[in-house]
């Protein structure tokens, strides 16, 4: 009881004691409020530096997907211009023409242009291995894979003036066989053909001329690639982002 009367009972001032502890806890509550609103502020702060640092990223994924895109593009350019005799107006026509084949396409430029610089490697003029290319493009139906195979074999068969054996087999896994195509031009039988195979007589112009046919209106593959680009595969390939790189910005 002495310890009770004397906190509150000298000189009458409870109540002053009392207003002094109220006061207390108010600047108490008030130092808690600072706080919290301090560590608020500071959340907010980090959220913000972590959107900022994702951004920031992205970005620079962005700028290093142009950097890498641009030093492919310009490798791809000195190929084609290397092919094109040094040609540099010429290199850089068949690089466009190729590029809006591929955008239209689920063939990716890259792909392409391995296949244009394949055959034009083989000795093919390079107006001619576009027109071919499309011819391939068609008959491959979008599959990149036997695109390459079928550009392949058919500068191989050019090369040597004729188609050989291995040649067909590498046409006919790619899922085309011209013999076939052949047949239907000569009234021959596809094993009929097979023996002026093994003799050299299946000129590349006979090969050529099946290419044609069957890509050609009324042909098997005619407007193949167009009809393979309306797919839902075809149109997930065309508008990957990867072949659009530089093109645009996506966060």
């Amino acid at each position: 009881m002495q310890a009770f009367n004397y906190l509150f009972n000298i000189g009458g001032d409870f109540s002053v004691k009392m207003e002094g502890m109220s006061e207390a806890m108010g600047n108490f509550n008030a130092s808690i409020n600072a706080t919290q609103n301090g560590i608020g502020k500071l959340t907010q702060t980090f959220a913000t530096f972590n959107l900022a640092s994702d951004i920031v990223g992205k970005i620079n994924n962005v700028f290093s997907g142009i950097t890498e895109a641009g030093s492919a593009a310009e490798l791809q350019l000195m190929n084609l211009k290397t092919l094109f005799g040094g040609n540099a107006e010429a290199a850089e026509a068949m690089y466009e023409r190729i590029s809006e084949y591929g955008k239209v396409t689920p063939y990716d430029k890259a792909g392409l242009i391995e296949a244009q610089r394949t055959m034009m490697s083989f000795g093919i003029e390079g107006e001619k291995a576009f027109e071919t290319l499309k011819q391939i493009g068609d008959i491959a139906m979008g599959d990149s894979g036997k695109m390459q195979s079928l550009a392949l074999a058919f500068a191989q068969m050019s090369s040597t003036g004729k188609l050989t054996g291995q040649d067909l087999m590498q046409m006919v896994n790619a899922g085309f066989n011209p013999l076939q195509e052949i047949s239907k031009q000569t009234g021959k039988s596809v094993a009929d053909l097979k023996k002026d195979m093994e003799k050299g007589a299946i000129s590349v112009g006979m090969v050529e001329a099946a290419f044609r046919s069957a890509t050609s209106e009324g042909g098997l593959f005619h407007n193949a690639i167009a009809e393979a680009s309306e797919t839902t595969a075809g149109k997930m390939e065309i508008e990957k982002p990867s072949r659009n790189a530089g093109k645009n910005v996506w966060w």
